[in-house]
């Protein structure tokens, strides 16, 4: 569970999705920032989808807080204050709908915080500094900055970070992405995918993290063992698989059992769709219809553990319950915000 605003689909960087629970049901999710790449104009990521008894947390970075709301009306819970001298710009979630974790700006740097939510959805517990290092600014001569967030697996005792840097030439420089234990902070594993922008991170069950990919190459791609630094990232759908006249794979979701990945792909320039692959590559399907230059985000924003069950958004008012390939369009209660392009996730659930 999580969104943005106008993005573009190709090659640049940053924006947001993430992890949504339904009562009684394991559940798959991800955050990552807005996402703008230089060929194919995307639509705006989207707000929390109409749920039961789930909460999502939004970060306001004007003002350095963050919200708590209920998924089903948008009733808010709290609103969670920084620790003082610093601001929250950032926030990522995990399959559990209890543990958040938010990212807050300061002078001594990006310091990353847990938020543990009660049974109820709702804050009030203290935040727990994460026992980490501040995140770097610069990867040598480049500017870097925190691309993508996600709590994992479905415990929720780890957290994967992304980076991506801008180089002063104009071009992306080097990426990090790191693993580590929400308990003690110690850092597991190191990723360095090389110059692109890694995004849109989700965890398997098993410890496996797929994430977005644009650099020399662009698609998806999947860590088996997160936890281990030498464990080596494969491309799991490339940007040019095909579905029904479709291409492309952009702001993926991986199911909790690692099954199927649901994406976004687009036929020419402005024609999107929601689409499941299987990880192992071997089926594919439209699960929407086509929406052409929908004006709100267009992608998957929930999946059970299986990937039977699966939220979606395509375009404005435009939000779906798909139950093993049946599609209901659902009604949305509430405005959605909207946020700068590139940027860090600003919402998560």
């Amino acid at each position: 569970m999580r969104q943005i605003t106008g993005a573009a689909i190709a090659m640049a960087a940053a924006c947001v999705i993430g992890a949504v629970a339904l009562a009684n049901f394991p559940v798959a999710g991800h955050s990552a920032p807005p996402v703008t790449r230089k060929t194919t104009s995307s639509p705006p990521v989207p707000g929390p989808t109409v749920m039961p008894t789930s909460s999502f947390v939004s970060v306001y970075p004007s003002e350095g807080t963050a919200d708590v709301r209920g998924t089903g009306a948008g009733a808010k819970f709290g609103t969670v204050h920084p620790p003082r001298g610093s601001k929250f710009f950032a926030v990522g979630g995990g399959a559990d709908d209890r543990r958040f974790v938010l990212a807050a700006q300061g002078s001594s740097g990006t310091h990353l915080y847990l938020l543990r939510l009660d049974q109820h959805g709702q804050p009030g517990r203290p935040l727990v500094k994460l026992a980490l290092p501040a995140l770097p600014r610069h990867f040598g001569s480049c500017q870097a900055e925190l691309s993508g967030l996600a709590v994992g697996p479905a415990d929720g005792g780890l957290v994967a970070a992304s980076m991506l840097s801008y180089c002063p030439t104009g071009r992306a420089g080097q990426s990090e992405i790191l693993v580590a234990r929400i308990s003690s902070g110690h850092i597991l594993a190191t990723f360095h995918p090389g110059r692109g922008y890694p995004m849109w991170l989700s965890w398997t069950q098993a410890g496996a993290l797929a994430y977005d990919w644009s650099g020399d190459t662009t698609g998806v791609f999947l860590i088996p063992d997160a936890t281990n630094s030498h464990s080596k990232a494969r491309l799991l759908i490339g940007n040019s698989a095909s579905v029904g006249g479709f291409s492309g794979a952009n702001y993926p979701l991986i199911s909790l059992n690692g099954s199927s990945v649901f994406t976004t792909v687009v036929r020419g320039s402005g024609t999107f769709a929601i689409a499941v692959f299987s990880a192992n590559g071997k089926t594919r399907k439209l699960l929407t219809p086509p929406v052409r230059n929908p004006t709100q985000f267009c992608g998957p924003l929930w999946a059970d553990a299986a990937g039977r069950r699966v939220l979606a958004a395509c375009g404005d008012g435009a939000e779906f319950r798909i139950l093993n390939g049946h599609v209901t369009k659902l009604h949305r209660p509430w405005k959605l915000p909207t946020y700068p392009t590139p940027g860090a996730p600003l919402i998560a659930w």
